[in-house]
């Protein structure tokens, strides 16, 4: 009897200790299965856990309170028989959770179990003898009625321990183990008290115990390699953004990530594939073949932000390409720029094996007057059209665009004379842009070879100075050679000295009078600009191309229009100012006009402007008519050289003409007679005043002042100072006419009041 009870209080032990267990596993389960991994325990696993502990300690506290009395013991013997059937129920459920595919269908076992259940319970169990003791148990034989339960829930997991395989037929062993050992305690009840009914009766949960614990920590080994997988696949991701940040090939990135998640997901028929869409936009998709069985549901949520991430890192890098060729593209022609020219030549210099390298750098012929005349709609049209005609001339030489109307043909070799003049003539064109426009290319080479100390700076710097000196010259194309570097060098300092000489406003004007023919009475005075550099006046020649070519003629042209109005307001004196077409053409014009001149009467200004900026009619001619409407004069300067047109003529805000010096030298022959003639007599016609300019002999003036000119200039009548002068002049040879002066200048101031007065809101006759 000691023996027994010592071996009952152990089996007692052994329950609430194996309960114990079952609860600790059961809590680090739900631990180890967060939610945020979408791992939720199943409810049939976490049930049976329950009710097996529930069970451990129903049957351990009975065997501890069977010395106790056996009032006790109906009770427990009852709850014991509830929770052995729900532990069967559950290990029913939770396999068929585990493996629904493996499994048999679920309701007709469960009926099946729960007949069994209320057969045993009703042949006098422990249930009904607590619940019912006045109803007389049913003449059923104990043994097989109380191990029915027990045998539905065998044989339910026995078949589907047949039809599953792997990891389904381990979990089904688990549940049969539970089964198992459910039925050895039952058998052992109805055997006579002894050590080995009370060790099949006591010691039946440890098996059902151990195999939960091991479920448990076979679900946390899972769990963990769900994190490990998602973690993976993050890596994954982190690896694409990151070389795509570091710039790293597309193609390569793809590459690398394909690879990856091939790996991670398992599937070597894995692929990645990309869609252009419009505006560098990109879709990238992570998919299997046709025919291959899909990704599950994680794998295609890998797939997806694999994807997104890929398609980040694609429209980034196409994004920067594209960037980079726009930095580095004329937006004009669609050449290589300035930019890109310079990365070129760098690259090309300094290479491991360097090659000898030739430049031709060209220059179109006559482009400021194809501006000026047709307007810059015009022009643009005739850079695009060099540019393509310099692609398809070139081969497959590098062209770019300089800028401006200037481009670089870069051949990587050394031209012979013969070759490069081949190559030249081809480049210089002619080019044929729209309907009335035909130019052609100046050109200036240069060469490069390795071992010189220059690097591509010197290369540019040689074909350009062979092309200051092919234009100086009126050549097609010219070589490089050290005289041509000399002269640019010289060029350069000219420019810089220029750039100090506007910044101290060291332009200063000088007056060239405006003379009545007949009277010899100064009436105006014009305005030219002089540089003297150092104490040495620099000849306009030298200085103006480059003024125009730089743009500095526009602040030079603004501090004439100053340094006039200082001197209208010193004298009096009416005075005319040049006006380059850059001028006309800046946005500020009006307002640097309105800024020099002030509150003085625009009657006293007239602007001289040239042909070819006063045809480009489109740009110019609100500008006229704005400065008009103020009173200002409009002086068509140089007349017969340029592009007017004499159909246009009366269409234009014109009040004067200035005829050019070259038909005054050719005064003294009939022909320039007529030609001076004719442009009197079509001045008259339109209402336009006369002035003739260059007039350098007596000779000159009696032929002028026979035709009827009004107003002459030159240096026969006065070399330009830096103070005008006024009065009536007295010239060798030429005896002036008052009474006839007094007419003219009467008529003179008679315009100029007219013109203060005038409005041309179409800058046509109707001003006048």
């Amino acid at each position: 009897m000691v023996t027994l009870a010592l071996l009952q209080a152990g089996t007692a032990a052994t329950h609430l200790a194996t309960a114990g267990l079952v609860v600790g596993a059961l809590a680090l389960r739900r631990v180890r299965e967060p939610e945020r991994l979408g791992g939720r325990a199943p409810r049939e696993a976490t049930a049976l856990s329950l009710v097996t502990a529930a069970l451990l300690v129903v049957r351990g506290v009975g065997l501890l309170l069977v010395p106790a009395g056996p009032a006790a013991v109906p009770v427990l013997a009852t709850a014991e028989a509830l929770l052995v059937t729900a532990l069967l129920a559950a290990c029913v459920l939770a396999a068929h959770r585990a493996r629904p595919a493996s499994m048999p269908p679920l309701r007709p076992w469960l009926a099946a179990l729960a007949v069994a259940a209320l057969l045993r319970h009703a042949v006098g169990g422990p249930v009904l003898e607590v619940l019912a003791p006045s109803v007389p148990p049913l003449p059923v034989p104990p043994g097989p009625a109380s191990v029915a339960p027990v045998v539905v829930a065998a044989a339910y997991l026995l078949v589907g321990a047949v039809r599953a395989r792997g990891r389904g037929a381990v979990h089904i062993a688990m549940f049969g183990t539970t089964v198992a050992c459910l039925g050895a305690g039952v058998l052992g009840a109805g055997l006579a008290p002894g050590p080995a009914r009370a060790l099949l009766v006591g010691l039946w949960p440890v098996p059902v115990a151990l195999a939960l614990v091991l479920r448990a920590l076979d679900q946390g080994r899972t769990i963990q390699r769900s994190v490990d997988r998602v973690l993976e696949r993050q890596a994954v991701q982190s690896e694409v953004l990151v070389a795509g940040a570091a710039g790293a090939d597309v193609d390569e990135v793809l590459a690398a990530a394909r690879d990856r998640a091939r790996t991670v997901l398992g599937r070597p028929d894995l692929d990645v594939r990309v869609h252009l869409l419009p505006q560098d936009r990109a879709e990238v998709e992570v998919v299997v073949p046709a025919h291959a069985p899909p990704l599950d549901v994680t794998g295609r949520a890998f797939g997806d932000a694999l994807g997104l991430a890929l398609s980040s890192v694609a429209e980034r890098r196409w994004l920067t390409r594209r960037l980079d060729r726009t930095v580095r593209t004329d937006p004009l022609t669609g050449l290589a720029n300035r930019l890109a020219l310079d990365a070129r030549l760098q690259a090309a210099v300094t290479a491991p094996d360097p090659r000898p390298l030739t430049l031709l750098l060209a220059d179109v012929d006559g482009f400021r007057a194809v501006n000026d005349v047709h307007g810059h709609q015009a022009g643009d049209a005739l850079l695009g059209d060099v540019g393509r005609h310099l692609q398809r001339a070139a081969g497959t030489a590098f062209v770019a665009r300089l800028g401006a109307d200037q481009f670089v043909v870069l051949v990587d070799e050394r031209l012979d004379g013969a070759a490069t003049e081949r190559l030249a003539g081809r480049l210089g064109g002619p080019v044929t842009s729209g309907a009335h426009v035909q130019v052609r290319l100046t050109l200036g080479t240069g060469t490069w070879v390795p071992g010189e100390d220059e690097g591509s700076d010197a290369l540019l710097h040689r074909a350009e100075a062979a092309l200051l000196e092919a234009r100086r010259t009126g050549a097609t194309w010219l070589p490089f050679d050290v005289a041509m570097e000399e002269r640019a060098a010289g060029e350069h300092r000219r420019r810089a000295a220029m750039l100090a000489a506007v910044a101290d406003r060291r332009f200063v004007a000088h007056y060239q009078p405006i003379v009545c023919a007949r009277s010899l009475t100064v009436v105006g005075a014009e305005a030219l600009a002089r540089w003297v550099d150092g104490g040495t006046p620099v000849a306009p020649a030298l200085w103006l191309p480059l003024a125009e070519s730089s743009g500095l003629v526009v602040p030079i042209g603004a501090d004439m229009l100053r340094q006039a109005a200082a001197t209208n307001a010193r004298t009096g004196l009416p005075v005319s100012v040049n006006v380059a077409p850059q001028q006309l053409t800046d946005a500020g014009f009006l307002d640097a006009v309105d800024a020099a001149w002030g509150d003085r009467p625009f009657s006293e200004l007239t602007l001289e402007i040239t042909e070819g900026a006063l045809m480009a009619t489109q740009e110019v001619l609100p500008v006229l008519t704005a400065l008009r409407d103020r009173g200002a004069r409009i002086s068509l300067d140089d007349f017969g050289t340029g592009y007017s047109s004499l159909a246009r003529l009366a269409d234009l805000p014109v009040d004067e003409l200035k005829i050019d010096r070259s038909f005054v030298v050719a005064s003294g022959t009939d022909q320039g007679r007529a030609v001076l003639a004719a442009i009197l007599e079509l001045a008259r016609a339109h209402g336009l005043d006369v002035v003739a300019e260059g007039v350098e002999d007596a000779a000159q003036l009696a032929v002028l002042t026979a035709l009827g000119v009004d107003h002459v200039q030159g240096y026969l009548l006065g070399r330009p100072a830096p103070e005008p002068v006024s009065g009536t002049l007295l010239v060798p040879g030429v005896q002036p006419q008052p009474d006839a002066g007094v007419a003219h200048r009467a008529r003179w101031a008679g315009r100029v009041r007219s013109a203060a007065s005038a409005s041309a809101p179409t800058g046509g006759r109707a001003a006048r």
